[in-house]
């Protein structure tokens, strides 16, 4: 069967994306957005299995990159008044500044490592009572990096790399390579063995939906670090899953009823 990208089901897929973006969305949580693009990117790209397909992504990249610096200076201005000297990109080189501000405070022996307990923070809420858990990472670096905000509800950013640097240094950075390198290789491994054969089952098709939904999330990881990906990503798997879940009783449903009509034709005919 001849595959069409133009189609109407695709292009009600992208206009649902731009719907949101424009109509929907508050102008913060960008990384959401990207989250989203990217689901929506690694679908096509799974669907129109083309080189041409892969270079436009990665020439639209930077594109993208632009839009959201304009559309950021666009909502700046619109709740603040004025943009100047912003870029629009702030959101995404602070991360890297906030992490160059660490190892400046470590230069100068301001700087004290927290410890691996920061991992545990996104199963807090599941460990006894009694345990000494760290605020989310973005919380822990506000007192820092900005402390009138501290307290307020305010989270920063400072990259995974500068995550695992606040955690035990430039040690803890080189063991996080094979960790983070090894989750991506394993995410790897599943989506290629989920879309492999001709076979579709129910795990196949949960097994790529989790790829799907951790891969479109790593930006999270990147700018945010594992606190930020993992709550975001276990949500986004929950809603995927009812969602799912929801339509596959409902196709179930409809078709007992389809087939049982059916049986009462043909026992009529007969």
């Amino acid at each position: 069967m001849e595959i069409k990208f133009f189609s109407f089901s695709t292009l009600l897929f992208l206009s649902g994306f731009l719907f949101y973006v424009f109509y929907l969305h508050s102008g913060t949580g960008r990384l959401r957005v990207a989250a989203l693009a990217f689901a929506i990117l690694m679908i096509l790209s799974l669907r129109f299995q083309t080189w041409f397909l892969k270079l436009v992504i990665l020439a639209g990249v930077p594109l993208g990159l632009l839009f959201f610096a304009w559309y950021r200076i666009q909502f700046i201005e619109s709740t603040i008044g004025s943009a100047e000297g912003r870029t629009g990109l702030e959101s995404l080189t602070d991360p890297f500044i906030t992490f160059a501000y660490f190892l400046d405070l470590n230069a100068n022996g301001m700087f004290s490592f927290s410890g691996f307990k920061n991992l545990l923070t996104p199963i807090a809420f599941l460990l006894p009572a009694g345990w000494e858990i760290p605020e989310a990472f973005g919380y822990q670096i506000v007192e820092i990096w900005r402390p009138e905000s501290y307290g307020t509800g305010y989270s920063a950013a400072a990259t995974v790399v500068g995550e695992w640097y606040w955690m035990g240094g430039e040690l803890a950075v080189f063991i996080s390579i094979p960790i983070l390198g090894g989750f991506v290789r394993i995410l790897g491994k599943v989506y290629a063995k989920s879309i492999s054969g001709f076979e579709v089952s129910p795990y196949k098709t949960c097994s790529l939906l989790i790829v799907l939904l951790l891969g479109s999330s790593l930006g999270d990881l990147v700018w945010g670090g594992i606190h930020t990906f993992t709550y975001r990503s276990v949500v986004r798997i929950f809603i995927a899953a009812f969602i799912v879940l929801a339509i596959s009783l409902l196709t179930s449903v409809w078709n007992k009823k389809i087939g049982h009509t059916n049986l009462k034709v043909s026992m009529g005919e007969l």
